[in-house]
């Protein structure tokens, strides 16, 4: 009969006859009768997770060893022999397991593996769970039957042998130490890596083999691991393998299993990865991101002492690209950050922001270079010129500086300040640097509501053109006149173009405003007496253009005026690249039937092989030279120089800025051809002009 109880999980034999006839020879209560307040207590303490649920036999004992039941899915008596005892004894006498084993259970719950024979004389293995919970009972779990000894020595040896092919097939090097720090296991793979032919191998001292270990992240984050038992995980650099491992670290209670490998390519690519984050790829320098983060840095850890911002941006390195083409434009960007480097380098951080745009921060307290003096060092590395591709090119430099201490500007504010110093820099020539002032936000706003104001010029009238002659000198008859812009604005009256045409480059309206002045010029002119022609400034910005030609001839067509009376002159900043593009441009204009001057002859990057190879018909002294005549004998020579050259090419001379007699008789006994200036007339109005030519044929000169 079984008997099912809440305490037991699974039926109890309570009515063997074989386990009643044991249990009445010991003069015990058969297991039916016994109490579930004396079993439950033992039963859930010596077997406390699912009692009896993973066992293949329960037997209960009482103090002496005597079986009180049994139950699962053997019988003891029949598979154990001499199990029952009716000695006082019988707990240590019972042959539960061999001498041998005998000492491994101690009072309390416990596991242990041991050996008996069954009734038919067979040797088995047993685990065996023990409870001694109180004098009147003992609990032995007897759980599943295990194979012979040698059967379970092989499967140990399986199971180590299949761990050994997964370590030896892990991708991982595998490096096992016990708490002596020595080498208990290596695979394959780790002793290629870090073996060094013996260096490292079993039994050897991990230290003893990479003694470097121990100063660096190495020792201190497995030591770290036995000493929390909590795995950790690191990158680190071996310097005798001059490698980079990623490693896993597992404690155990024999020491430390550790599992790593080479992350040299992959670690060197990351690093490449960060650096290009943070540095321009072109040039090799700091690039926005990197130079913020360090003027945050600088100005949140307010060290001390002043700090500079210095902001440059190339002058005429624009031109150079656009008629030179990209590839020419970034060698000669990476030749110039070579120059500004070799002199910045020990003055602060050097950065390209972008495009020709470099910056600076410079500690003059720590370098002992004042702010200027530095400024003019990385301008002046510019003057000679750069040799790319074969062409000869110079570029200039504008700097702007802003300062600030310690409780200064912020870094946004210095940028925004440094910048607005560059602006002045640039608007007042370029070529020099400005240090910032309050003042200049206020004349920066004004600038940026002129740009605005200057946006609705044309279409609201503001723009009108005005003439000034241009006279032979020895007849005293009008030749030219020279399309002059005037702009009267609204409110500030007449505004002089020195200040608004640099405006229409910087915001590409001198595109529509260039064509506009083309029109309006061969429109007036076509009013004037046919041997009068009309000179128009062409700016750099417009030359680029390769619509010019039809632009030139759009102009010519809607006014009548014809080709030869129309006269462009242009500067040598526009040739100051000899590109196929210039000479294209020229020829296409020249083949229309205009004439060309050279404007401000002597003031740019003079070179004859302008002259040789560009079609002029006039070059146009620069007025600077003229109003030295007279008193300073070397702007002599160079005008009396200039005069003979244009005179062996067979080209017209005119002499700008005239303003006395002196200089005119004096221009006129050197066989200059042309003056123009307010000694033969201010510039006039389209009208005024029209009716002074048709008034007389001839002015009379002095």
């Amino acid at each position: 009969m079984s008997v099912q109880s809440d305490i037991f999980p699974f039926p109890v034999k309570g009515g063997d006859t074989h386990e009643t006839a044991l249990t009445e020879r010991a003069g015990r209560p058969s297991p039916a009768s016994c109490r579930e307040e004396d079993v439950g207590p033992a039963l859930a303490a010596a077997y406390p997770s699912s009692p009896g649920a993973a066992a293949d036999c329960i037997i209960l004992l009482n103090a002496d060893g005597e079986i009180l039941f049994s139950s699962g899915s053997c019988d003891p008596a029949e598979e154990i022999a001499e199990i029952k005892s009716t000695s006082g004894d019988a707990w240590n006498a019972s042959p539960l397991f061999r001498q041998e084993d005998r000492s491994t259970v101690i009072p309390g719950a416990t596991n242990f593996c041991g050996q008996c024979e069954t009734q038919k004389g067979h040797s088995r293995w047993w685990d065996f769970k023990l409870g001694d919970t109180s004098t009147r009972l003992r609990l032995v779990l007897i759980n599943r039957l295990r194979q012979e000894k040698p059967r379970m020595g092989t499967e140990a040896q399986i199971a180590y042998s299949h761990l050994g092919a997964v370590l030896e097939s892990t991708t991982d090097c595998v490096v096992v130490v016990d708490r002596e720090w020595r080498v208990t296991y290596m695979n394959r793979r780790a002793n290629a890596l870090v073996g060094g032919g013996g260096k490292l191998a079993v039994g050897v001292n991990l230290w003893e083999a990479y003694p470097e270990g121990l100063i660096n992240e190495f020792y201190h984050n497995y030591k770290k691991a036995l000493a929390t038992k909590t795995p950790v995980e690191f990158e680190g650099f071996v310097p005798s393998a001059g490698i980079w491992l990623e490693v896993h670290a597992y404690p155990s209670p024999d020491g430390l299993s550790i599992f790593f490998h080479d992350i040299t390519e992959a670690k060197r690519a990351r690093d490449e990865i960060a650096h290009l984050a943070h540095h321009d790829a072109l040039t090799g320098l700091a690039n926005r991101l990197k130079f913020n983060e360090c003027l945050s840095e600088l100005r949140s850890r307010a060290e001390g002492g002043e700090l500079a911002v210095l902001l440059l941006d190339l002058d005429a390195f624009k031109e150079v690209n656009d008629s030179l083409g990209h590839p020419v434009g970034d060698a000669l960007l990476k030749a110039i950050a070579y120059r500004l480097r070799n002199v910045a380098q020990d003055a602060g951080l050097f950065a390209r922001l972008g495009g020709d745009e470099f910056a600076l921060i410079h500690s003059p307290n720590r370098s002992g270079l004042a702010p200027t003096d530095l400024a003019m060092r990385l301008i002046s590395c510019l003057d000679d010129p750069f040799e790319i591709d074969a062409h000869m090119l110079r570029v200039g430099a504008s700097i702007g500086i802003a300062m600030a201490s310690d409780s200064g500007p912020s870094p946004d504010d210095l940028l925004k300040n440094a910048d607005i110093a560059l602006y002045r820099a640039k608007a007042e020539g370029g070529g020099a640097y400005r240090i910032y002032e309050p003042g200049m936000q206020e004349e920066l706003r004004q600038r940026q509501a002129l740009k605005q104001d200057l946006h609705n010029a044309v279409k609201s009238g503001e723009l009108v053109l005005e003439y000034q002659p241009l006279v032979d000198i020895r007849s005293g008859r009008i030749t030219t006149c020279e399309a002059l812009v005037r702009w009267h604005h609204p409110v500030r009256g007449i505004i002089p173009p020195a200040e608004f045409i640099p405006l229409a480059e910087e915001t590409g309206l001198i595109e529509s405003f260039g064509q506009w002045v083309l029109a309006q010029a061969c429109m007036d002119a076509q009013n004037w007496p046919d041997n009068v022609g009309v000179s128009v400034n062409l700016s750099p910005v417009q030359f680029k253009n390769r619509d010019l030609p039809a632009a030139i001839t759009s102009a010519l067509s809607a006014s009548g005026l014809g080709p030869v009376r129309l006269h462009l002159e242009i500067t040598e900043t526009v040739l100051l690249h000899h590109t196929e593009h210039n000479l294209n441009m020229l020829s296409r204009i020249k083949d229309l039937g205009v004439q060309f001057a050279l404007d401000d002859f002597g003031t740019g990057f003079s070179s004859l092989s302008y002259l040789r190879n560009f079609p002029f018909q006039k070059l146009k002294i620069d007025r600077s030279f003229i109003a030295d005549i007279g008193s300073v004998s070397q702007s002599e020579a160079i005008v009396a120089a200039i005069i003979g050259l244009a005179g062996s090419l067979g080209l017209n001379v005119s002499a700008e800025g005239v303003e006395t007699a002196r200089q005119l008789d004096w221009l006129m006994r050197h066989g200059c051809h042309e003056a123009q200036g307010y000694f033969i007339s201010k510039p006039m109005s389209a009208d005024q002009m029209a009716t002074l030519l048709w008034q007389s044929s001839q002015v009379a000169v002095g």
